[in-house]
């Protein structure tokens, strides 16, 4: 029986040196906090993996509970494993540390959460598609939702997420679950593209900023990061589930309302971004313009709706004169709209 060997901690890790070859295809980044009781689930779903050219690097983030002990047992048993311990600095921070721990010793990367779990063909699939197609550098998948014990949960809301959703004529469509491109404006309104769903390449993702430590640091940081990716490269969708999403009462996504406040802050962030150092960017523009104003439209006439049988008409036609008003904002030419729109929102929330 081998003896474990002391905690590395990532502050004082050795950063492996540089020969201009990948060490591995595959550098799989797991940050754990508090994670004791889904982790093991997700290494051993690595270690099950048909395509076996990969290191795993795991951090704990400063856990409280057994998560630290839990890891250490893990840490010599497959060489292609490396476990590091740090004080809690949260996800963003650690993915991007390790991010950098693994530059350019890998091809590729995977953002692993902690209480996901891949399905044996995951890799397999991914790399192939990679491989295949040469001009795209991010593919994503499905996943399928489970509960806490790993029990399927076929009619969890969460399964609706895998919609894609772009702008047509009038409205809004959805692309085919063949169609292998997944646009902007698709990834700006959740299109189920999460960490745990999607292989980049290493260099794609060294040429963005990474995951956001600042404003976006307690949600929505990897949307953020996709945001990047999409307005620099190609990102393609094999339609398989190849991840098992868990869905707990601690992730951060349940807190539906803290979610909306960060989108919120997504949005704002990229308009900035929109009229200043992307000033020219189109794409960006009627990107920003399909999710703020076209997308949320019959969401909006829905709680219209709501209001009116509630008996409270008032708030009732605000809100349905808002959706609409917003609707209209869609329809006109984008080139003159999105700047347009972009500049009375950022000139309103001055004036707030």
């Amino acid at each position: 029986m081998s003896v474990p060997s002391a905690p590395a901690n990532l502050d004082r890790a050795p950063v492996p040196e540089r020969t201009g070859q990948p060490s591995a295809r595959v550098g799989i980044i797991t940050p754990c906090y508090n994670a004791e009781a889904f982790v093991g689930d997700t290494i051993a779903s690595v270690d099950a993996q048909t395509f076996t050219d990969w290191v795993h690097v795991i951090v704990n983030d400063g856990s409280t509970d057994r998560t630290a002990a839990l890891l250490d047992t893990y840490a010599d048993q497959d060489p292609r494993r490396q476990v590091f311990h740090q004080p809690n600095r949260g996800h963003a921070i650690t993915k991007n540390r390790a991010a950098s721990r693994v530059a350019d010793t890998v091809e590729y990367l995977l953002f692993l959460d902690a209480d996901d779990a891949l399905v044996p063909r995951a890799l397999d699939t991914a790399v192939a598609y990679l491989d295949r197609h040469p001009d795209v550098a991010v593919v994503h998948w499905r996943f399928d939702v489970v509960d806490v014990k790993g029990g399927a949960l076929p009619t969890h809301f969460k399964n609706e997420w895998h919609r894609r959703h772009v702008p047509s004529r009038f409205g809004v469509e959805v692309l085919p679950e063949q169609a292998p491109e997944t646009p902007l404006p698709a990834v700006l309104t959740h299109c189920g593209m999460i960490p745990s769903c999607m292989l980049m390449r290493q260099s794609a993702f060294a040429a963005t900023t990474g995951f956001n430590e600042s404003t976006l640091r307690e949600g929505l940081s990897d949307v953020d990061l996709f945001v990047q990716l999409a307005l620099q490269v190609s990102i393609h969708r094999v339609p398989d589930a190849l991840t098992h999403y868990r869905v707990h009462d601690r992730q951060v996504t349940a807190d539906i309302r803290k979610m909306d406040r960060q989108y919120e802050k997504l949005l704002r962030r990229w308009r900035w971004k929109a009229l200043r150092e992307e000033r020219g960017n189109r794409d960006l523009q009627r990107a920003l313009l399909f999710a703020e104003c076209r997308k949320p439209t019959a969401d909006r006439l829905y709680a219209a709706a709501s209001e009116w049988r509630k008996g409270a008409y008032r708030t009732a036609g605000r809100v349905w004169v808002g959706a609409v008003a917003r609707y209209l904002w869609s329809l006109l030419p984008s080139r003159g709209a999105a700047p347009l729109y972009l500049n009375i929102r950022a000139w309103a929330e001055r004036a707030g």
